[in-house]
């Protein structure tokens, strides 16, 4: 009889897609709770293979959509569709503000997992804690894995300190994909096993990215900027320190791609802006573009820029180092655990526009750097973060933790 995991997640969430695709074919029946309010599954998630709750699915046209030929008709119809409904959960979150952690309460009592992992603590780790208050008795082994800046980040919040410490006190198994973070954990009162460090988005496929990067990067000509900009995500910084610089790219004919925007217009006009005031050539990124698109913008790419207050490895940090693009990344985020600062990367200040101009400088003065950096990250993602490395490593984790069940 299979054994069954239930993920607690953003069910829209490309890291969730990845993380999850890479076990379903491994004798696991496996389903997802919807963390947040959304009616839509990341189009990258292996349909058919799990069973998807959304708790916020008030109306669902999900067999109309099928239906529609038309991408862009299909498209924008579940947008609205999801709009709508995200309204519903609001108001209805209002008036029962209970509704979600009762659904969830009642798919945990339905389906009788073995396992309850829940990845991310802020949105599925403090839903799956209600969870638990309200079951108390037989609840099931429950897994938490921190994304990004949940604990280094957060954790500097009173409030969210308190909910952190709940969170780590009560499940009994933690991953990360940051040294740092293990620490951390410990830090919040966490007491159960910690799970081996690895990407908590799953591996690359080497074989099937090696046609990403044919190109060196000494001979490329763009500089791509992740275009986060908001509570954490500084691309305002990136794009200042491009204006600071932008007669020098001009002249040795750089250009800019601009992706991860999340339809931010201020991040958009700003960068449209500088670009047309130093001449460079722009791509900008649709919020929609298929994440195997963005790793080809990477490998096209000399530089990859991602600043933010607080991150965990940053998923493009590793595609950057997957395709050969030069990483020019914040120190808030673990990159140091993956990349020697001032030779297969450089490490900056999330918020200092001298110092990312510099770096860039850098970057595109000498082609040996660029070259020599891409060789050792391809080494470092091929000993650590392969497809099948970490797909074989989350197989396991799973298979050992159900191998305890049985013997206790």
């Amino acid at each position: 009889m299979k054994k069954k995991i239930l993920f607690v997640a953003m069910s829209d969430s490309i890291h969730t897609a990845r993380w999850i695709n890479q076990i379903v074919n491994s004798g696991f029946k496996i389903y997802l709770f919807s963390s947040n309010d959304t009616t839509q599954a990341n189009s990258e998630i292996t349909r058919g293979l799990l069973h998807i709750y959304f708790p916020a699915q008030f109306i669902d046209c999900s067999k109309l959509l099928i239906l529609i030929k038309n991408y862009h008709i299909r498209h924008y119809l579940g947008l609205a569709v999801n709009l709508i409904n995200r309204y519903l959960a609001a108001f209805i979150g209002e008036l029962y503000p209970q509704y979600r952690v009762k659904y969830l309460t009642r798919v945990i009592d339905d389906v009788k997992p073995d396992i309850i992992h829940s990845m991310n603590i802020q949105s599925a780790g403090y839903l799956t804690l209600q969870a638990k208050k309200l079951i108390k008795d037989n609840f099931p082994d429950w897994i938490v894995t921190n994304w990004g800046s949940d604990i280094s980040l957060f954790g500097n919040d009173p409030i969210h300190a308190n909910k952190i410490s709940q969170v780590l006190s009560n499940c009994d198994y933690y991953s990360c994909e940051c040294n740092r973070d293990v620490k951390l954990a410990q830090k919040f009162g966490f007491k159960g096993k910690i799970l081996d460090v690895m990407p908590n988005a799953g591996g690359y496929d080497l074989n099937k990215y090696d046609s990403y990067s044919l190109i060196s990067p000494s001979q490329r000509r763009y500089i791509m900027i992740k275009g986060y900009q908001g509570w954490a995500g500084r691309a305002f910084v990136a794009l200042d320190a491009i204006d600071l610089i932008g007669k020098t790219l001009f002249e040795k004919k750089y250009g800019l791609i601009i992706y991860s925007m999340a339809g931010n217009l201020d991040v958009e006009n700003k960068a449209i802006a500088i670009a047309r005031k130093h001449h460079l050539h722009i791509k900008l990124v649709p919020q929609f573009t298929a994440h195997d698109e963005i790793i080809k913008l990477h490998g096209q790419s000399r530089i990859s820029i991602g600043l933010s207050i607080g991150d965990g490895i940053s998923t493009s940090l590793l595609e950057s180092m997957l395709t050969g693009s030069f990483p020019i990344q914040s120190y808030t985020a673990c990159a140091d655990e993956w990349i020697l600062n001032g030779v297969s990367g450089i490490l900056v200040p999330p918020e200092d526009v001298n110092l990312v101009s510099k770096a860039i400088l850098k970057a595109i003065a000498s082609d040996q750097l660029v070259d020599k950096a891409a060789k050792i990250n391809r080494k470092t993602i091929s000993e650590r973060a392969k497809h099948d490395i970490i797909k074989n490593r989350a197989i396991k984790l799973y298979d050992s933790i159900i191998s305890s069940q049985k013997h206790s």
